[in-house]
């Protein structure tokens, strides 16, 4: 997945400041439930999307309706997770941010992390390399 594939560089070259900054942000944290739910879905094979019934245009009972979509099952819903790999942070951040919601606001949330580190003045960030 496109985000654990720029955190993992981000890491790579910055370091202890560059996971610092996500962890100390809102959105950045969303990219720890996106690692957590990524590692359930890739290694684990679970179902990790369901469908969103919620109707947020027409309704029930009007002739057109449209849904949000998919959706984050809950972790409720999910097979226990591999006791060999155990990530209780990304757990937590998956619970906080994702659970139950559109796919779509957690991926619009980790763009923004990345959006905002984009304009972050280079002295925030130091290089490890």
């Amino acid at each position: 997945m496109w985000v654990i594939a720029i955190n993992d560089q981000l890491e790579k070259l910055y370091g202890q400041s560059y996971k610092g900054a996500r962890d100390q942000d809102t959105y950045g944290l969303v990219t720890r439930g996106v690692r957590w739910v990524r590692n359930r879905h890739a290694h684990q094979l679970p179902v990790t999307v369901d469908e969103d019934p919620t109707t947020f245009f027409g309704g029930t009972k009007g002739i057109i309706s449209l849904n949000a979509g998919i959706r984050w099952r809950e972790v409720s819903e999910l097979p226990p997770p591999d006791p060999r790999f155990p990530d209780p942070d990304g757990e937590t951040a998956y619970r906080a941010h994702m659970e139950g919601r559109g796919t779509h606001k957690a991926l619009a949330m980790c763009d923004l992390w990345f959006s905002e580190l984009e304009k972050c003045p280079s002295f925030l960030l130091r290089s490890t390399t």
